[in-house]
């Protein structure tokens, strides 16, 4: 069976908070609209073809060419608020996992499912993986990849639970375990972003979680 992603608002997940990827005051319901399916559509497009014109971009979000570059006046613009969104959409949906009440498994089962379906929408987060040597003060990465150590915590807060219960292994390290899921997914996906078929990559995802989790349960 393959994974079904819960959406919240208009078939994509919501993004971190009323301002958006991009920060700044609060959209317009039709504005935050046309930002998600700007972003969905770079997503897939540059995953596939770095190259591809912002024309081409424009119309596979199914907006006017202008929309994309008033929002975005640079490709770097248009990447940066990509991965800004993926990152975003990540902590959310750890953060809503470690408030989730209920069996340790399946709140786990559910989140790291999340986020594969994370990973299929924002290809780009797979490879921005954020080097461990740039931190700013205090060992954490500042600017937008702070979201990644809000990702990493929620994430062991997880784990620990789930350790407690008898149901991950113990001595498995939280940040271990996230960058290998991560890693385990860019990989898995690769040959499925230049096919078309997004029951195919749903499936693909939906093997690589059962294989973690099955390599994580306690023994």
């Amino acid at each position: 069976m393959c994974i079904t992603y819960a959406s919240r608002r208009d078939g994509v997940p919501s993004p971190a908070g009323p301002a958006g990827a991009a920060g700044g005051p609060a959209l317009r319901a039709d504005a935050r609209r046309n930002q998600q399916r700007i972003l969905r559509a770079a997503a897939r497009l540059l995953a596939r073809d770095p190259a591809a014109s912002v024309q081409r971009i424009a119309e596979a979000a199914e907006v006017a060419r202008p929309t994309v570059y008033r929002r975005y006046p640079t490709r770097d613009a248009l990447v940066d608020a990509i991965l800004g969104q993926a990152i975003d959409d990540l902590a959310e949906v750890l953060r809503d996992g470690r408030q989730r009440a209920g069996d340790p498994a399946e709140v786990l089962a559910g989140v790291l499912r999340g986020v594969a379906g994370v990973a299929i929408a924002y290809p780009v987060l797979l490879g921005a993986r954020p080097p461990a040597h740039e931190h700013g003060s205090g060992g954490r990465h500042g600017g937008r990849l702070a979201a990644w150590d809000d990702a990493l915590g929620q994430f062991g807060i997880m784990i620990a639970r789930a350790q407690a219960r008898g149901v991950v292994r113990r001595g498995l390290r939280p940040e271990v375990l996230f960058l290998s899921l991560v890693g385990a997914l860019d990989l898995a996906l690769q040959p499925a972003r230049h096919s078309p078929g997004e029951d195919a990559t749903a499936g693909i995802a939906d093997q690589v979680v059962m294989i973690f989790l099955d390599g994580i349960r306690a023994r």
